[in-house]
């Protein structure tokens, strides 16, 4: 039975049971054994058949729901294909010194970005992008993400700064400390490759897509590096602790008033996992992890890469890192290798990176 037949079923008991009632009410007497059993009876019939009609809801509500999931999941589908314009129209647009609008590429490692305009194209969403399918490093760090920028502004600087004390009448302006301020604007973070014009003419937006989740890929090693750069270059710097052992570890730590992490070059943290914590525990300073993540013996965390150039190990609490992201910058040059036939491509990343608390950082020099 459907829904309303199984109601009107349900109706037709309540009338039985009512009228049962009635009998009994109008004789001015109880039911006997015989009506009470049946009245029962139906109860029992009524209450079976509102779990059937309930099921039966849920099922018409679960149907109805995927059907107009289907019908939206079309309209978006239909408009999709009436919008989409391939990297090659772009391109080709691009190249004639038209200003194509609302370029979206769509690939299996690409996501999406989309672009405003051909020169100075500003990509307006850009997902996690990485043709090896993982997440940028620093965006496993735990650094300060703010996503979407426009314009510059002055970031809070958060210094360690103490609140006075004052008695009553006394001006609560002349406390000796202020907050600062850190000027975040745009910076360019740019990687360039050059590509045969015939390739752009044969057509294939799987390989154009790939050559430009590459440069992509390149701009956020670049942000990760900097993210080593802009701690290293505020971090207080630590006297006497010149070699990788637990003692100096743990002297670097002392000098931040937090948890953080360490971060160190590829070389240094495999220098590290040779090193004995002690004679009879088989442990080693430094352990892997996973690529680019590791810990101390003592479960410290710590990133290690080839990105992070330099000869000095830095602690820190990486939270007081701000990355910001404006977007993507693609320009290309049809001019400077016109001869040659080739386009040089220009990805630009319009991010930028600060350290807001120095103190929450300290740094040595290896010897």
């Amino acid at each position: 039975m459907n829904i309303n037949e199984l109601k009107q079923e349900r109706a037709s008991k309540i009338n039985e049971m009512d009228a049962l009632n009635k009998v009994a009410v109008e004789a001015k007497r109880s039911m006997n054994d015989e009506e009470v059993t049946n009245w029962e009876s139906l109860r029992g019939e009524i209450e079976d058949l509102d779990k059937q009609i309930e099921r039966a809801e849920t099922m018409e509500n679960l149907n109805k729901s995927i059907v107009e999931r289907e019908i939206k999941e079309d309209k978006n589908e239909i408009e999709m294909k009436e919008n989409k314009r391939s990297l090659v129209d772009y391109i080709e647009e691009s190249l004639r010194g038209e200003k194509p609008e609302n370029f979206t590429i769509n690939s299996e490692e690409i996501r999406s970005f989309t672009t405003a305009t051909a020169e100075g194209a500003i990509a307006t969403e850009v997902l996690d992008l990485s043709i090896i399918g993982k997440r940028p490093i620093w965006k496993e760090m735990g650094v300060r993400h703010m996503g979407g920028l426009t314009g510059a502004f002055k970031l809070p600087y958060k210094k360690p700064t103490v609140a006075g004390k004052k008695g009553e009448g006394v001006d609560s302006d002349v406390n000796g400390e202020s907050l600062g301020h850190i000027d975040f604007s745009i910076k360019a973070y740019p990687m360039q490759d050059t590509i045969s014009k015939e390739l752009l003419a044969s057509g294939n937006e799987n390989v154009l897509a790939g050559i430009i989740a590459d440069l992509i890929e390149s701009t956020e090693r670049a942000v990760t590096a900097d993210v080593y750069t802009q701690a290293l270059a505020t971090a207080q710097e630590v006297s006497g602790a010149t070699s990788i052992t637990r003692s100096n570890m743990n002297k670097l730590k002392a000098n931040v008033d937090s948890d953080g992490n360490f971060l160190m070059t590829r070389d240094d943290f495999y220098v590290g996992a040779d090193v004995k914590v002690d004679a009879g525990s088989g442990k080693f300073l430094t352990e892997y992890v996973s690529n680019e993540k590791g810990k101390l013996s003592d479960g410290t965390p710590l990133f290690y890469s080839s990105l992070f150039n330099g000869s000095e190990i830095v602690y820190g609490d990486l939270s007081n890192i701000v990355v910001g992201e404006w977007g993507y910058d693609i320009e290309w040059d049809t001019v400077t290798r016109a001869k040659q036939r080739e386009v040089i491509i220009t990805v630009n990343k319009l991010a930028n990176v600060a350290n807001r608390n120095p103190y929450a950082f300290a740094k040595t020099k290896l010897a």
